[in-house]
């Protein structure tokens, strides 16, 4: 798809608009002067990547996105920002779907690095109300001049001898009929003969579609040619996935810790070919220094899967 310089600013102007509190340039050309002066205070919280399309003249081009923070935000707020930025970029009609699709691949992926790092917020311990103090009326006080109970009358309870019961009669049923078979004769000339319907076929099996085909490596930075076999997998990783076959559909990623579910994520349609980076899910390194997981790759409902691993995790 080719994309013009009118393109390039829409991607600058959207990103933009998605927060307040972000500024994002598209660097295909040098910035204006007044948003230099913006873009020298991004050492606080700074997002860029270089997304690929291909000019008027049909060459290919590279063009950087870069999105600063405001001055003093939270890590908090600005992966809130982030997230607005996604959201929006994804239900945006303006811009390219081939840059919208880079665009999406890499906020998820810096989201999720970003979530990983955010400090755990401690759960609310609930104080309990002060015990209720004891009554200080004196019951006993108040009703001393009353005279004293009579004593308890023990009443006697005659029990009538039970008649011992009657042994019953077994009743014994009357064997089921036994179905006469039909006699079928010919009809005669002129009598209709009613036909009997027969039972409804039971409703088709859906198919299964085929699973995904994926090849899976392992990067530190985002250079994904520097990407490598995973093997082992490091927390701050980005893990970079390559589809040998088209997925319409999309990709569901299901990650799995000594054979317990631990996460998901889920990827766009990808063409074969096409390769896209993400982070690890939450949660995925709670609670343990080194452990084994799994990846299962699926096209969604009615979809075979693809196991890729098991791979060695260090959190």
């Amino acid at each position: 798809m080719a994309m013009r310089l009118e393109d390039m600013s829409k991607v600058a102007l959207l990103l933009a608009l998605a927060a307040a509190p972000v500024v994002a340039v598209a660097a295909a050309d040098e910035p204006p002067s007044d948003m230099q002066k913006l873009l020298q205070d991004c050492d606080a919280h700074k997002f860029e990547t270089t997304i690929h399309v291909t000019g008027e003249d049909g060459q290919p081009r590279d063009s950087d996105v870069k999105v600063c923070g405001k001055p003093g935000q939270s890590d908090a707020d600005w992966v809130r920002g982030l997230k607005d930025i996604l959201n929006k970029t994804a239900a945006s009609q303006d811009m390219p779907q081939a840059v919208k699709d880079q665009v999406i691949t890499a906020l998820n992926a810096e989201i999720v690095r970003l979530t990983a790092l955010l400090p755990k917020e401690a759960p609310a311990v609930a104080s309990l109300p002060p015990p209720r103090a004891a009554p200080n009326d004196d019951l006993a006080g108040d009703y001393s001049s009353l005279p004293p109970l009579p004593p308890p009358v023990t009443e006697r309870t005659t029990v009538a001898a039970t008649p011992a019961p009657v042994p019953e009669t077994p009743v014994v049923a009357a064997p089921a009929p036994v179905p006469e078979a039909p006699v079928v004769t010919a009809p005669a000339a002129g009598i209709a003969v009613a036909s009997v319907p027969m039972p409804a076929a039971p409703p088709p099996v859906p198919a299964v579609a085929a699973a995904p085909r994926l090849t899976l490596r392992c990067v530190a930075g985002r250079d994904i040619s520097l990407a490598e076999p995973c093997d082992p997998i490091e927390r701050g990783n980005l893990l970079v996935l390559e589809a040998q076959q088209t997925v319409d559909s999309g990709v569901l990623l299901q990650f799995y810790r000594r054979g317990e579910p631990r996460g998901e994520l889920r990827l766009p349609p990808m063409r074969a070919g096409q390769a896209v980076m993400t982070g690890l899910p939450d949660g995925l390194c709670s609670g343990v220094v080194r452990t084994r997981i799994e990846i299962h790759a699926s096209g969604g409902a009615n979809s075979a899967e693809t196991i890729l691993g098991p791979y060695d995790l260090r959190c």
